[in-house]
């Protein structure tokens, strides 16, 4: 017979606990997407999988997306060191309940390092009102709106 093991009491998840998963995910879709650019083939099935749990998107769904941003041109993807995962919406500033939903795709871009360090923890500028946002919830709201219709108000 097999051994049966038994949780007297689940711990719940602190502050840092969740920062620091968060940070790895970052690590793990980095990683993944450089082998991705820089070696030409897709992550392992497991470690893909997780990814598009994380993200809400394919690997290559999420590739796409990030050679759409603003500063492709200056990016090479081929060279690790030429660009960094930025989120759009920092992770310093998204409350401890949400932080999972950091790595979502539209909260991803691709940035050059430098621009990367100087926007460090700068909330994003909502396009419609030209106003930084607030709240991570203002911004989920935001993004999960067709942008046409904020082009038609």
């Amino acid at each position: 017979m097999g051994r049966t093991y038994i949780r007297a009491q689940f711990k719940p998840i602190n502050s840092e606990y969740s920062r620091n998963l968060a940070r790895k995910r970052q690590s793990i879709i980095r990683g993944s997407l450089n082998k991705l650019f820089v070696d030409g083939y897709p992550p392992v099935p497991k470690i893909r999988d997780k990814i598009e749990q994380w993200t809400g998107c394919s690997i290559f769904e999420l590739s796409e997306h990030l050679r759409r941003g603003p500063f492709v041109t200056m990016l090479d993807f081929r060279v690790k060191e030429s660009w960094h995962l930025d989120h759009v919406f920092p992770v310093s500033l998204i409350p401890d309940s949400e932080i999972f939903l950091a790595h979502y795709y539209k909260n991803l871009e691709a940035l050059p390092p430098s621009i990367n360090m100087y926007k460090s923890n700068m909330r994003p500028m909502n396009e419609h009102t030209k106003q930084r946002f607030q709240t991570w919830q203002e911004f989920v709201e935001w993004i999960d709106r067709d942008p046409t219709e904020l082009r038609r108000k």
